[in-house]
């Protein structure tokens, strides 16, 4: 099962990189590592860092949703890399590389060719609201990255009438 996803994903290799070159491209521009809040992200990084220091998942009441797995996530990242806004942004346009990839993806599970499912998921990768937000630490890409991976799953188990398929796309939903 394995060996069939890397094989899969080797055949889809040049768009894949695509994607990520673009990502990749776009950090050089946008410099993600500063140490400044963006936008409203400090109120999830307040979170993260109340993780890291007391043990404790806590939410600011300022907080319209809890976005548990996204605390969780930039905690295991501080651990491991160290705790700034940086670090937690990279952790989000991470998730928005693994979004744009799971459309191109989707799309090909689709039957569209190659050309069309790199344009629709560098479509995402370039809209304004998106690629502002990727370089932040809020919720909307951590969110929507989620989505259009649980929606590969559920494609490709469709296609394939592939039960495993849909409880991973389940798992991503959730």
């Amino acid at each position: 099962f394995v060996t069939r996803i890397w094989t899969y994903l080797w055949q889809e290799r040049l768009p894949l990189l695509v994607i990520l070159g673009c990502f990749i491209f776009s950090g050089f521009l946008v410099s993600p590592l500063r140490n400044v809040p963006l936008i409203d992200d400090w109120t999830y990084v307040w979170s993260v860092e109340n993780l890291i220091k007391t043990g404790h998942l806590a939410v600011l009441d300022w907080n319209g949703h809890y976005p548990i797995l996204q605390i969780l996530l930039g905690g295991l990242v501080s651990l491991l890399f160290g705790f700034s806004f940086g670090v937690l942004r990279l952790l989000t346009v991470s998730l928005a590389i693994v979004g744009c990839m799971a459309l191109y993806l989707t799309l090909r599970e689709a039957e569209l060719d190659r050309e069309r499912s790199l344009l629709g998921a560098l479509t995402l990768a370039v809209n304004p609201v998106f690629f502002c937000l990727s370089f932040s630490f809020m919720t909307d890409v951590p969110f929507l990255s989620m989505m259009t991976i649980a929606l590969l799953f559920y494609v490709a188990g469709t296609r394939r009438e592939s039960q495993a398929l849909l409880w991973m796309g389940g798992l991503f939903a959730v």
